[in-house]
């Protein structure tokens, strides 16, 4: 089994379990191949609560992600294996999709695009972060209002940025985020 221990209470939503092959002698798809497993929560490491009941699965996903009925509160997790379908019992991730109790992050300041004069496909990015930002999101497109391009980017506070289309002018905006929430970007800034 694996346990993860989230740090503190988080409400979680959503999980994703990615499994791994280590010395499988299986290649390529075939039928019949199941993860069996089931994943439990606690606030104590002590008392566990079944969350998924995956012990009759009979459905061949190695990459599976569930997301829950209803949020549950818990600090860990803890994954048992039942049957792998060959090979040794093993993890490439264990994702948990939730939401913290602390403050979201403060706002994005001093963001300032500047476009390369000798290659107009490059765009470097600069902004002020705030100190309880894991990580930022920055979307990007050639209208104002479909920014559909996204880059994060965690701890850094700048991004050079080389797909960008010569011929066209584009437009930024920059949220914060951490596990407590986002706090959303309030302008729109040009790089022409």
């Amino acid at each position: 089994f694996v346990v993860l221990d989230l740090g503190k209470l988080y409400d979680v939503y959503a999980v994703q379990i990615n499994f791994a092959e280590h010395n499988t002698a299986i290649f390529g798809r075939k039928k019949g191949l199941y993860h069996k497993y089931t994943v439990e929560y606690s606030d104590d490491a002590t008392h566990w609560t079944m969350l998924i009941d995956n012990s009759k699965n009979r459905n061949d996903n190695t990459h599976d992600y569930l997301q829950l009925p209803d949020k549950v509160t818990c600090r860990y997790l803890r994954l048992i294996n039942l049957e792998v379908p060959g090979g040794n019992f093993a993890l490439s991730g264990f994702r948990v999709f939730g939401e913290g109790f602390g403050d979201a992050p403060g706002k994005v300041t001093g963001f300032t695009a500047q476009r390369d004069p000798e290659d107009k496909r490059s765009v470097s990015l600069t902004w002020n972060g705030p100190e309880n930002a894991t990580g930022y999101t920055i979307s990007f497109g050639i209208d104002k209002s479909r920014l559909y391009n996204n880059y994060q980017v965690y701890r850094d506070t700048s991004i050079t940025i080389n797909s960008l289309n010569a011929g066209l002018d584009y437009y930024f905006t920059i949220e914060s985020f951490n596990e407590n929430g986002i706090t959303k970007a309030d302008t729109v800034i040009a790089a022409k």
